[in-house]
């Protein structure tokens, strides 16, 4: 339930790509104030995707640019992501519940 809260409640969810390593984009995620939570998504083409998730309110596309501009890790991508209220519901109802076995 907290998951279908913080989906709807306007926190800020971008994909960034990073034209680095895996560990380079996760240093530049590290060290960027704000940052909640960080998923990596994918690395094609020497390119690293990961999926942020930051407060309501937070630059943290600015905070993010700053930081990689800091380290010498170029940003390929920042897209905003919105969640509709179906992906919201379809993310708590089609959560596998693990099985109860009586005692």
């Amino acid at each position: 339930m907290s998951d279908l809260h913080r989906d709807l409640s306007g926190s800020s969810r971008v994909i960034c790509g990073f034209l680095s390593s895996r560990e380079a984009g996760q240093a530049c995620l590290a060290h960027t104030v704000g940052i909640e939570e960080a998923e990596f998504l994918e690395e094609a083409e020497g390119v690293c995707r990961f999926r942020v998730l930051a407060p309501p309110g937070t630059a943290v596309r600015e905070a993010l640019f700053r930081e990689c501009a800091a380290q010498n890790v170029p940003i390929v991508e920042l897209t905003p992501e919105r969640v509709s209220l179906e992906e919201a519901f379809l993310s708590i109802t089609t959560r596998e519940t693990p099985l109860q076995v009586p005692a």
